[in-house]
C-alpha cells in the first residue's frame, strides 16, 4: 500500500482451486503463506470478539455512525443485535463485531 502497510491478496482468491486460475505471473509462495497466516490470525480475533454478547434487549447504546439507539432483540444465530436507532424509522441488524458502547441514559 502507499502507506507502507502490507497488501495481501483477497482471501477469496485463495479459496478458488488454483488449477482453475490463469495467472499472468505465478503468485509468490511466500506471499501466499503470509496471507494465509494473516487470515487465520484475523479470523481468530474476530471469532473471539463475536463470541460474546454483553448486551440485552432494552439496553441503550451508541453506535459510532448510527448514533444512539436501543437493543430490541438479539439474533444469536447471526451473532447480531437488532437495534432501533433513534434517528431511523426501522430497526437494523448490527453484528456483534461492531463497535457500540452503552449509552449514559440506560
Amino acid at each position: 500500500n502507499i502507506d507502507g502497510s502490507p497488501r495481501y491478496p483477497s482471501r477469496f482468491v485463495l479459496d478458488i482451486d488454483q488449477n482453475l486460475i490463469d495467472y499472468t505471473a505465478p503468485p509468490d509462495e511466500g506471499l501466499i503463506k503470509e496471507t494465509q497466516d494473516y487470515i487465520k490470525t484475523k479470523d481468530r480475533l474476530l471469532e473471539g470478539a463475536a463470541s460474546e454478547n454483553t448486551y440485552k434487549p432494552g439496553d441503550r447504546i451508541v453506535h459510532f455512525i448510527f448514533g444512539p439507539g436501543e437493543i430490541v432483540d438479539i439474533d444469536a444465530a447471526k451473532k447480531a443485535w437488532v437495534i432501533q436507532f433513534d434517528d431511523m424509522p426501522t430497526p437494523r441488524q448490527v453484528s456483534w463485531r461492531a463497535k457500540i458502547e452503552r449509552s449514559g441514559d440506560s
